[in-house]
C-alpha cells in the first residue's frame, strides 16, 4: 500500500501557489488520482469519495477528479494539506511514450518560476515516483483524457509535438 501521507510531503513546496488564483484547478485538464489515492483521500475528507470518477482503461481502474475541480473554493483549494498528488506535481505531468517515461513542464503556470536546475531536479523525483507503480497502470493512465502536450490520448505513440494554444517545454 503507497503512504500517501508521506509522498505529499515529499512533493510539497515546489512551488509558491499563495499569489495564483487555482488556473490548473479550473482547466489544467482532470486530476488523475494515483491506485489507492482516492480511497485515502476519502478516509481524511468527508464526501470526497462523490466527487471521484472512475473509468476502466486497458484493463485499470483509473480515478479522478474532473475540471473544474470541485475542491477548488473561493479561489482556493479545500482540501489543503490532502490535496492529491497529481496537483503537487504541476506544473510538471508524465506520460508513458512507447516504452518511455515521458515528464514535462508547463509555462503556463504562474507560479512556476522554477530554475532550469530545480526543473531537473524535480523530473528526477517524479521519475523515482513514478517506479512504484506499475506499469500497467501508468500506460492506462497515461490514455486518460487529453495529454497536456500533444493534446490527445489514444493508442498511438505520442508524437510529441507542441498543440496551438498550449505552453509546453517538453524535456
Amino acid at each position: 500500500m503507497v503512504d500517501y501521507e508521506s509522498l505529499y510531503q515529499q512533493f510539497d513546496g515546489h512551488l509558491s501557489c499563495g499569489s495564483c488564483v487555482g488556473l490548473c484547478c479550473l482547466n489544467a485538464g482532470a486530476v488523475v488520482l494515483f491506485p489507492g489515492e482516492a480511497n485515502y483521500l476519502a478516509s481524511i475528507v468527508p464526501g470526497a469519495h462523490d466527487k471521484i470518477g472512475m473509468k476502466m482503461i486497458a484493463g485499470q481502474k483509473i480515478e479522478y477528479i474532473s475540471q473544474p475541480c470541485p475542491f477548488h473554493v473561493g479561489e482556493r483549494c479545500v482540501l489543503g494539506e490532502v490535496r492529491p498528488l497529481d496537483c503537487r506535481l504541476y506544473p510538471f505531468d508524465w506520460c508513458i511514450n512507447g516504452n518511455r517515461v515521458e515528464i514535462f513542464f508547463s509555462r503556463d503556470c504562474q507560479a512556476a518560476k522554477l530554475e532550469q536546475s530545480q526543473r531537473k531536479e524535480m523530473q528526477k523525483y517524479i521519475r523515482k515516483l513514478l517506479t512504484g507503480f506499475s506499469r500497467e497502470w501508468l500506460r492506462a493512465a497515461s490514455l486518460f483524457g487529453p495529454c497536456g502536450l500533444c493534446g490527445k490520448r489514444d493508442t498511438r505513440n505520442c508524437e510529441l509535438w507542441e498543440p496551438d494554444g498550449y505552453n509546453m517545454e517538453e524535456w
